[in-house]
């Protein structure tokens, strides 16, 4: 492979542009040369990072995430109990200024697009399970966590997070958003799994000032 003639241009910011066409535009609509255009590089650049679209896009989910929540450094955080690590995660993840600034303009135009909604659930499938699962199997040994099948758990809160209560999927009004914690909340203290403590649930509100009435649900 050839020397990167564009060093400047990270993948990162590649992926950052290429996350905004795609929900913009479409998947299908958007080309590598739209992408290359938007970030002035040439398209034979773009495959110096990515061998086509299909790739880009299901590497787009991932940078969403990391983008918002420094997973590894929580997960490293020696000081904190694996409970704790969840919740930093959800916290990070909530109170990002990605979650109203970016992710919520776009919900209507994302979830029509079936190639990023799959990768969406790519992503929560197994990579955000697999995360979750590593630290409900650290806090069943720090006690922090008490639940008997870490994976099943793991993939009920992915889900829960990441798709039920996300405003990316469901824009919700502000009063159903906040039953939908409470049930939550609810069922995941039943499970063993307390996440939503008293900080938790002041980091959804900012989520909660961004979503419509009742009366403007669309």
């Amino acid at each position: 492979m050839g020397r990167n003639k564009y060093p400047e241009i990270t993948e990162s910011s590649i992926l950052e542009r290429s996350m905004m066409l795609f929900i913009e535009k479409g998947y299908e609509q958007t080309t590598l040369q739209d992408i290359a255009d938007a970030i002035g590089m040439t398209r034979g650049a773009i495959y110096h990072h990515f061998k086509d679209k299909a790739e880009m896009v299901n590497a787009v989910m991932g940078y969403m995430f990391q983008k918002t929540v420094p997973f590894q450094e929580i997960k490293e955080n020696k000081e904190l109990p694996a409970l704790e690590k969840i919740r930093q995660m959800i916290v990070y993840a909530v109170t990002a200024d990605e979650q109203t600034d970016v992710y919520f303009p776009l919900s209507k135009s994302f979830i029509n697009n079936p190639k990023l909604v799959a990768a969406y659930m790519d992503f929560t499938k197994n990579d955000l399970v697999e995360m979750f699962c590593e630290l409900i199997e650290e806090g069943m040994e720090d006690g922090t966590i008490r639940v008997k099948e870490p994976n099943i758990i793991a993939e009920l809160l992915s889900v829960i997070l990441n798709m039920w209560i996300s405003p990316i999927v469901f824009m919700d009004t502000k009063e159903d958003f906040k039953a939908k914690l409470r049930y939550a909340s609810l069922m995941f203290d039943s499970i063993g799994l307390p996440v939503m403590n008293e900080e938790v649930a002041k980091a959804f509100e900012k989520i909660i000032s961004a979503l419509p009435d009742g009366q403007n649900k669309e």
